[in-house]
């Protein structure tokens, strides 16, 4: 069987298709349709979903969420003990919990997924997501982009209609801006922008700043050092945010300690909080068009994706950029695990599939540009771009490099992401010494070194070494910010022994 997974910064859901060819949703053990991406650790056993977070405010310590945010990120460790968890482990347990209970629900094994990830995800991150879910005991078909997978779901059902449509992208922890064409049924993304570090998550924190500020002012209390309170305030403020999508106000009780108090939340004090960042979305979706190469006239449709996008101010600013109201017939929780669930049925279709969820073909694009490194008329090294970003995927070029030294036995690679030419503002995917086959190589032997992105946006390298008329296919990459294999090879044993509810 398989699925497909939106693996969210603060819930997951995930989708499959049915014998009769449609897309539903699988619901967790507690009949939910979406679970939250939290995890408490036990003494002897692991939570996963709705139980893990309500511990959150008792047991912060024991706890951790939106941990999405931390993928591709080694320095980043949450401490088990005398041992520590990485980003692909914290993920991998997620997944694993949602396999289990998939197969829970389905009455069979799940064995390939396809996942989803924020389209502005770079290769580190891109590569953790795919690592985190082999260390989960997944074969994954393919990683595709959110808004790639919303799209998807949306084209199935307008194949006929040929436009222009822009995906908001706004969730718990990220956001994306595409623009894409479907055109005779196909989808293909025309440009993307996003970042990385913007979703709700960051509106809690604006509303939470607020709040403690009030409290602090009142009872001349700083709880920023207060896990347990800060825990305790998330899940107010959250709550109110919520509440702020259909009401004008609402009151944030609070009962902790020593403090009894209510404050007071307005829309306008909600919407002068978050303004700025609202903003900055806006912004990127004007420079997707941009990109694309397109006016707001020439978009037929906005489609809204993500929990995020029912903000009363995103709905309002969002209307008011475009000049008309923003599509809302997708249910912005379920539509991207849709999406992905029909992406694993166009993968491996079988005797079941529905011709309807068929015959759609998907061009994406990569969200980054890639370079190597190479040094300047100044001697110093900097970032140049080999494909740009935006580029249709699969894409790959082919550069030529000469030897310097008489029997050269090795080359240096340096693979970058980014748009800079200066390095400090790329991101570093690897630094490679790859050794040449010993042969005899006179000054000015050529090697051509091929650099690709693959479907699903993740980097590759290939060597041909004219001297000794060897093909060096698929070199190893060694990322900085990923796993060994052998290290994700461990941590699949150490996580299939663990006890995961």
């Amino acid at each position: 069987m398989k699925i497909g997974i939106d693996l969210g910064t603060t819930n997951c859901c995930v989708a499959y298709i049915d014998k009769e060819g449609n897309p539903q949703i699988v619901p967790n053990d507690e009949g939910d349709r979406t679970t939250p991406s939290v995890i408490f650790f036990d003494e002897d056993h692991v939570v996963v979903g709705m139980a893990a977070k309500e511990e959150a405010g008792i047991n912060p310590e024991n706890t951790i969420s939106y941990i999405k945010r931390q993928m591709g990120d080694e320095s980043f460790k949450f401490p088990r003990g005398d041992d520590y968890l990485t980003p692909e482990d914290l993920s991998a347990i997620i997944l694993k919990k949602l396999k289990n209970m998939s197969e829970d629900y389905l009455g069979e094994e799940v064995d390939s997924v396809v996942i989803t990830v924020p389209a502005y995800f770079n290769d580190a991150q891109r590569k953790a997501t795919q690592d985190a879910a082999n260390i989960a005991g997944l074969k994954v078909l393919k990683i595709i982009n959110e808004p790639t997978a919303a799209a998807l779901a949306y084209g199935v059902n307008n194949k006929s209609e040929d436009q222009n449509i822009m995906i908001y992208d706004l969730g718990g922890g990220t956001f994306d801006a595409v623009a894409m064409e479907l055109r005779g049924g196909n989808l293909r993304v025309l440009s993307t922008n996003g970042n990385k570090q913007l979703g709700g998550f960051d509106f809690d924190n604006a509303l939470l700043g607020y709040v403690i500020e009030k409290i602090e002012e009142k009872y001349d209390v700083d709880l920023y050092d207060d896990e347990y309170a800060i825990e305790y305030l998330r899940e107010k403020v959250e709550d109110a945010k919520k509440a702020l999508s259909s009401k004008s106000k609402t009151n944030i009780v609070i009962n902790y300690e020593n403090i009894r108090d209510k404050i007071e939340i307005t829309q306008e004090i909600f919407n002068d909080l978050i303004r700025s960042d609202v903003r900055r979305t806006c912004d990127m979706m004007n420079f997707t068009l941009e990109d694309a190469g397109l006016t707001w006239d020439q978009v037929d449709k906005t489609i809204f994706v993500g929990g995020s996008s029912r903000i009363k101010l995103v709905r309002e600013m969002v209307e008011e950029l475009i000049g008309k109201k923003p599509s809302l017939e997708l249910n912005p929780d379920e539509v991207v695990a849709i999406g992905a669930a029909i992406q694993a049925n166009l993968i491996e279709s079988d005797e079941n599939a529905n011709e309807h969820l068929s015959g759609i073909e998907i061009i994406d694009v990569n969200s980054h540009s890639l370079g190597i490194v190479v040094l300047n008329e100044e001697k110093e090294n900097v970032n140049c771009i080999i494909i740009k970003k935006d580029s249709p995927l699969p894409c790959s070029v082919t550069s030529s490099f000469f030897s310097t030294v008489e029997n050269q036995g090795f080359i240096d690679i340096g693979v970058v992401e980014g748009e800079e030419e200066d390095l400090n503002y790329c991101s570093i995917v690897s630094e490679m010494t790859v050794r040449l086959p010993e042969v005899q190589r006179p000054i000015g032997s050529e090697f051509l070194v091929t650099y690709s992105y693959d479907t699903d946006g993740i980097i590759h390298v290939d060597i041909f070494d004219s001297a000794s008329q060897t093909f060096m296919q698929s070199i190893d990459i060694e990322r900085k910010s990923n796993l060994s294999k052998q290290e994700i090879i461990e941590k699949k044993d150490k996580i299939s022994n663990l006890e995961i509810e």
